[in-house]
């Protein structure tokens, strides 16, 4: 792997596709193509360089560790009989506010897709998630019956060269208008953006280098280790906790004033020659 990226940041537009639930788009300069998969393109200008947005607060050294269950007020499960889905299995539950899935069963119908560049399945009790293109962002939205603002899971990369980076796409409320959080297990950073009116600003500075990546302190290693990772993306605040311990939060000044839906997300490195691919695991989303 190379020691620096040279253009390693991505923007994860949403655009909406009920019946797919998924999207791919291939970024290209500063021009880009967002293709359906039903062959659509939607092309746009976004000027991927425009400064702007706020620091995060860094994680506090001195802090003491907070686990998972301090930082997700976690909503029991149903238990009357006729509240409950006789499909669901192992630990699964959905209500009209939240949502979790450890992958027993394909019961919560999150998305299954497999064209060759992406594909995405229910394998080995878990949510597996491969793009095998270079340069390639492909996503599936949560199958949640509300707008999500948190969402806890487990992730780990397939072993291997790390060329690609996952993350959440979150308060979608349009194309033109979400917010997203994304992240490289290799390089063990994160960025921090949104989509305003079509146009991409950047939520934290960019370094000497013009990138806006941030260190991440938590992560644990190598790539194919299991990271709990937890964000809460509410209209005005994005906060990333990894492996329950705190890292950033962003306060964005000018908030839509909508809630909208989220997704996972997952881009591939020009450098990407085997694709990149990671699992997601027990998967926890709330309203």
């Amino acid at each position: 792997m190379e020691e620096k990226r040279t253009n390693k940041w991505i923007l994860p537009v949403a655009i909406g596709c009920v019946v797919l639930l998924c999207l791919c788009g291939l970024i290209i300069g500063g021009f880009f193509v967002v293709s359906s998969r039903t062959g659509q393109e939607l092309p746009f200008n976004i000027d991927r360089f425009t400064d702007g947005g706020l620091l995060p607060q860094p994680a506090d050294e001195n802090a003491q560790p907070v686990g998972p269950d301090a930082t997700v007020d976690v909503e029991e499960p149903p238990t009357d009989p006729d509240m409950i889905d006789p499909s669901l299995t192992g630990g699964q539950y959905i209500t009209d506010t939240a949502l979790f899935d450890d992958f027993s069963s394909d019961a919560i119908g999150w998305l299954e897709y497999d064209d060759g560049s992406t594909i995405i399945q229910y394998e080995n009790e878990m949510y597996s998630f491969e793009v095998t293109e270079t340069d390639y962002l492909d996503w599936t939205y949560v199958p949640a019956p509300f707008f999500p603002s948190t969402i806890q899971f487990e992730v780990q990369a397939r072993p291997g060269p790390v060329d690609g980076s996952f993350g959440v796409n979150c308060q979608y409320v349009d194309e033109d208008n979400h917010y997203y959080v994304e992240i490289d297990l290799g390089f063990q950073d994160a960025i921090f953006g949104m989509i305003r009116d079509g146009e991409f600003v950047p939520l934290t500075e960019a370094d000497d280098e013009g990138q806006y990546w941030q260190g991440l302190d938590y992560l644990n290693s190598p790539p194919d280790s299991v990271n709990t990772i937890q964000v809460t993306c509410t209209q005005d605040t994005i906060t990333l906790w990894v492996n329950g311990q705190f890292e950033y939060e962003i306060l964005v000044s000018d908030p839509f004033t909508e809630p909208g839906e989220m997704a996972l997300f997952l881009y591939t490195y020009e450098t990407a020659t085997s694709g990149y691919k990671v699992y997601f695991d027990n998967v926890l989303v709330e309203e």
